[in-house]
């Protein structure tokens, strides 16, 4: 089904007139920006949120988006958003407690401290897929493996 006609309006009208949503998936609509994730924000009982392939996204969008929203996350997966960075990391760190599933399949723009912040405050992540991140190194594992000590499934493939 495509669902390219679905703009930003349609998910302002979607948030509107949904009373309790828990799980959202915008899977690959790029035409999605954010002005579409801003509303969003208003949802405050999410558990999992998917929004991978929203490849216009900027780092600071998704970071105002999570830190408003995010704080009954349990799985969150940001595939492909090129732009994800220190601030959306910083952010899932600081609200996403208790999140267990952690996407970030071909995010080429965080760093050792954005993964820092984030595995900091989401200690009982079980499931984090990190495929394709150029910007890692061993300081990043590093601090994974110190603080995401319930951690199953680490993805490091590419």
């Amino acid at each position: 089904t495509n669902f390219e006609k679905i703009k930003n309006d349609g998910i302002r009208i979607l948030v509107e007139n949904w009373s309790y949503p828990l799980r959202l998936s915008l899977f690959w609509m790029p035409w999605i920006d954010g002005k579409g994730i801003e509303h969003l924000k208003t949802i405050k009982t999410l558990r999992h949120l998917n929004i991978s392939g929203l490849t216009h996204l900027e780092d600071k969008e998704i970071a105002r988006l999570i830190q408003s929203s995010g704080g009954q996350l349990t799985y969150l997966d940001l595939t492909r958003i090129k732009n994800v960075g220190t601030h959306t990391l910083r952010a899932v760190g600081q609200q996403c407690t208790r999140l267990q599933t952690l996407r970030l399949y071909a995010c080429e723009q965080f760093s050792d401290e954005g993964l820092r912040l984030m595995a900091k405050g989401c200690r009982d992540l079980r499931h984090l897929d990190l495929c394709g991140a150029k910007g890692l190194s061993d300081k990043g594992i590093k601090a994974v493996a110190m603080y995401c000590r319930s951690l199953d499934t680490l993805n490091l493939t590419w």
